[in-house]
Formats: structure tokens, C-alpha cells, sequence
């Protein structure tokens, strides 16, 4: 992961306190992931299996992996980047979205669930799992995400913002996608 960022060239820095408490998670992934990508882009990787075997994707989707996260005064920057194709694409999200997803890449521990951890545990218990998410549309200047979720036999998806199927993912394991027409 690269050096985070406190402020583009000619704005304004973000403010002292939220740049503070954003930094301790950043620091922390950064010290902590030794290369640029993420671990749910890897799973797949490890077992030997391609994209296709380790998930829904399609032949119009592109795996991608969490290559940076900066901190500006708009939010979060997020930029995925393609392997494949060394193309990125890079998302705004919230402060809160981004300490979910770096929690879930250093595997932080906390005394009780947050959000996304209570979604896969809920979905365990009901059976189910996480196989992949797909950033799979751009509307108005607006992503949208979905979480693909397989309980036996059955597939489904389930509409999402980007940066929660992101945190899903990175916690679950599993490959991230983007559309083709969206990267």
C-alpha cells in the first residue's frame, strides 16, 4: 500500500483529528500489507483456481485488488487496479467505509461485531456465503456494487454500495470484480 496523502495539491488539508484517527488504521495496513494487493484479491490465487472457478464472475468482468487508500478532505480515496489489464479505478468513499475496509486487511480484532462482520455472520448462520462482489455500474456519477451470494445450489445477488461490498469481500476473502464498461 502506498504513503497515505493528507490533502491534494492547492486544497485544503483534512482536518487534524480526522486525519489522526484515519491514520492509525491507514499506518496500520500499510506497515502491515507488504505488497500493493489486497488479500481478497489473492484467495483465488493461493488455491490455484482462476477467477472463474472461485466465483461469479463473468467473461465482461475484471478481477481487481485494493492497490491504495488515501485520506482527502472529500473522504476516502480508493483505487482498484486490474492486473490483467493494469487499468485502476479509483472510488470515493466514507471515512467510516474506509476504516472497515483496513480493519478487515490488517484483521483487527474488536471486542464486539461491526457492521460487515454482523452481515457475514448473519449470512452463515442462515447458511449462506459470500463468492464474489462485482462493482457493476456508473449512474450519474454514482457506483453500484453487487454482493453474489451462494446458499447451496442457489446464486443470488444483492445491491450494495461499493465500499461495503468491499469491506464483505476483504473480510469473506473473496475476489472483487469490476465491470468492463466500468473500469
Amino acid at each position: 500500500m502506498k504513503l497515505i496523502r493528507f490533502g491534494l495539491p492547492g486544497q485544503a488539508f483534512v482536518p487534524l483529528l480526522t486525519a489522526l484517527s484515519l491514520f492509525s488504521y491507514f499506518r496500520g495496513a500499510a506497515q502491515a500489507e507488504s505488497s500493493s494487493v489486497s488479500r481478497a484479491g489473492r484467495a483465488g490465487k493461493r488455491a490455484g483456481q482462476t477467477p472463474a472457478q472461485t466465483s461469479t464472475g463473468t467473461p465482461d468482468e475484471i478481477p481487481v485488488e485494493i492497490k491504495d487508500m488515501s485520506i482527502t478532505p472529500a473522504g476516502v480515496a480508493l483505487t482498484l487496479v486490474s492486473d490483467e489489464t493494469e487499468q485502476e479505478l479509483h472510488l470515493m468513499i466514507g471515512p467510516a467505509e474506509g476504516q472497515a475496509i483496513v480493519r478487515a486487511l490488517r484483521h483487527a480484532q474488536l471486542d464486539r461485531p461491526q457492521t460487515h462482520d454482523l452481515m457475514l455472520k448473519m449470512l452463515e448462520d442462515l447458511g449462506g456465503t459470500v463468492a464474489s462482489i462485482s462493482v457493476n455500474d456508473l449512474r450519474e456519477d454514482t457506483f453500484y456494487a453487487n454482493i453474489h451470494i451462494r446458499r447451496g445450489e442457489e446464486t443470488f445477488d444483492v445491491d450494495s454500495r461499493p465500499s461495503d461490498a468491499i469491506a464483505v469481500a476483504v473480510r469473506a476473502g473473496v475476489p472483487i470484480y469490476v465491470a468492463d464498461e466500468v473500469m
